[in-house]
């Protein structure tokens, strides 16, 4: 979807998500999802933040009647830019189930944890939530719970095409916000690729921090 504004006023990437009763995350975004992973990787992002298993989420990109702005898929923007949106998002959500594990259960807020479906204290593991209890509770009075995340990033200056964007260039394989970059080279890694092994060339090298995004493509 092409946005035509003015891009030093608004968001490169906005995510929006959404959880009512039957506990399914559903993530909104903008980012046009050719063929490169980008939906694979919103839902990934998320699902990590939340603690559960990928295929609790439902993820809607491209339509412009629910999508959020998003400033489109080119320059390998979209992992960085759209992926740390949906990560914003997520830990808005992440901190309305802690509230409710923690009004729940009676424990310290700052003790919860979301893994494995659950929403658990680390000081007293035996107190904790399934993900869809704490979903219940979360909404109970107040309805569906809802978040969103944006990504603004720092402009590089100049007035060349793409000043205003700044950095972000990171290939779909990459989890948002975890790309470690190296000079240029030239290895490509032989069979499944591994952890920490450089995937691609070009003017960096990027290395892989999640591998199932990786072996899938």
């Amino acid at each position: 979807i092409h946005w035509d504004i003015e891009p030093k006023r608004y968001p490169q990437s906005t995510v929006h998500i959404k959880i009512d009763m039957d506990s399914g995350v559903t993530v909104h975004t903008g980012a046009a999802e050719i063929g490169q992973g980008s939906d694979t990787v919103a839902a990934m992002v998320v699902a990590e933040v939340l603690g559960v298993r990928p295929d609790r989420i439902r993820v809607y990109s491209g339509n412009s009647d629910t999508a959020p702005i998003d400033l489109g898929s080119y320059s390998s923007r979209v992992t960085f830019m759209m992926g740390n949106a949906a990560r914003k998002a997520a830990e808005d959500i992440r901190r309305q189930l802690v509230a409710a594990a923690a009004r729940k259960t009676g424990q310290q807020i700052e003790h919860f944890v979301l893994e494995n479906d659950r929403v658990v204290s680390l000081a007293n593991p035996e107190h904790g939530l399934s993900f869809e209890e704490a979903v219940k509770e979360a909404i109970a009075g107040t309805g569906a719970l809802v978040a969103k995340g944006t990504f603004v990033s720092t402009p590089m200056g100049g007035k060349f095409k793409g000043a205003t964007a700044g950095r972000g260039a990171v290939g779909p394989s990459c989890a948002a916000g975890r790309v470690r970059q190296r000079p240029t080279c030239s290895w490509r890694p032989k069979g499944n690729p591994l952890r920490g092994r450089p995937w691609s060339t070009g003017p960096w090298c990027r290395l892989s921090f999640d591998d199932g995004v990786v072996a899938g493509r």
